[in-house]
């Protein structure tokens, strides 16, 4: 698997953490929805979060993210916005909120300004992850040493597996 490919899937679930952490339900990651047009979209991170309102009513507000891992010095341009608010707005989805590693173009901003869309740019994910306990950058950046190439990625993987399967808290005791 790519390397930056494996970012972006991490970045995808740090995000459905902090959607789990502020109060939404049942989270997806990369799930594909019709919408109204009838065309399929794929959204990163879906979630509901439940709100009562009097002693029967419930209601739920859906929420989404687009997640874009950027190396250095790309920024999210506004077309990639653009297609984030075409995809809510086709699914009627009430919230959403476009997450980068990098930083947006200032087209890009204001675009979704003005569609509501909220936007977190490396400086303020990194700043939402700490307050919510969720560990992204240190475990994407290693300690700041660049190191790269499939022996990597596949090294990544069998630790990956091995998190999943309890054996690193086993041998660890973390």
């Amino acid at each position: 698997m790519d390397q930056n490919n494996l970012k972006g899937i991490r970045l995808e679930e740090a995000v459905g953490k902090l959607f789990e952490r502020q109060g939404y339900a049942n989270v997806q990651l990369d799930r594909l929805m019709k919408g109204t047009s009838g065309a399929t979209h794929e959204i990163d991170v879906y979630g509901e979060k439940i709100t009562k309102s009097g002693l029967w009513r419930r209601s739920a507000r859906t929420g989404a993210a687009e997640c874009k891992y950027k190396a250095n010095g790309m920024k999210v341009e506004k077309k990639e916005v653009s297609d984030f608010v075409v995809k809510l707005h086709d699914l009627s989805i009430d919230y959403g909120v476009f997450v980068t590693t990098s930083s947006f173009t200032e087209d890009a901003t204001n675009l979704a300004k003005y569609y509501n869309v909220e936007t977190m740019d490396a400086r303020i994910s990194n700043e939402m992850f700490k307050k919510n306990g969720i560990d992204y950058y240190s475990r994407i950046h290693h300690l700041g040493i660049k190191v790269d190439g499939p022996a990597v990625d596949a090294a990544r993987t069998v630790v990956d597996i091995a998190d999943k399967l309890g054996i690193l808290k086993a041998v660890f005791g973390n």
